[in-house]
């Protein structure tokens, strides 16, 4: 529920921000259809969703950071089931994207859109102090992709498809 508030807080400031700054706040969901750069859009989505397998699967046995990080993660997150972590993953990835990609890049560009991205990743945990440097490239990637494409839809679709499976994997092993 707490998930549901927040990202649906995000949505909302996105279509405000979006109306304030364009007059139209449906603009943000406008999809692209002429993509230039597939070629370089399509290979940078699947760059770091393979980046981020890596660095939730081999990461942790490679690395006590990584490893210390992760079970951080696990301690905050706790047990989801499968429905709950597809339902997080749509949230987080739709709420985060509209707002940093859809207006705040849009507005602002691309630099601002991504400091404010890995701000919001502020760890609640000094063990997480490895999040916000994450959430720094992944949030450049994101950005890079709404630049290449020219809407948030590569964006969401990396976003949720990292986030569901670092959920899953979290999760899973906390189940263990």
């Amino acid at each position: 529920m707490t998930a549901l508030v927040f990202y649906g807080i995000l949505a909302v400031g996105a279509f405000l921000w979006q109306w304030i700054a364009a007059g139209d706040p449906l603009l943000i969901f406008r999809i692209n259809a002429k993509r230039p750069r597939m070629g370089a859009e399509t290979g940078l989505l699947l760059g770091a969703f393979l980046f981020n397998l890596v660095f939730d699967y081999a990461g942790p046995r490679y690395s006590s950071l990584l490893s210390r990080f992760q079970n951080s993660l696990r301690e905050i997150i706790g047990p989801l089931l499968p429905r709950d972590i597809f339902i997080l993953a749509v949230l987080s990835a739709f709420g985060e994207e509209l707002f940093f990609r859809g207006a705040v890049q849009a507005s602002l560009g691309f630099i601002p859109a991504t400091l404010l991205f890995a701000a919001s990743h502020y760890p609640l945990k000094k063990e997480l102090w490895l999040w916000p440097l994450y959430a720094l490239l992944m949030g450049s990637v994101l950005g890079t992709l709404r630049i290449l494409g020219g809407d948030i839809w590569s964006a969401v679709l990396l976003h949720f498809s990292v986030n569901a499976v670092s959920l899953g994997l979290i999760s899973g092993k906390s189940r263990k």
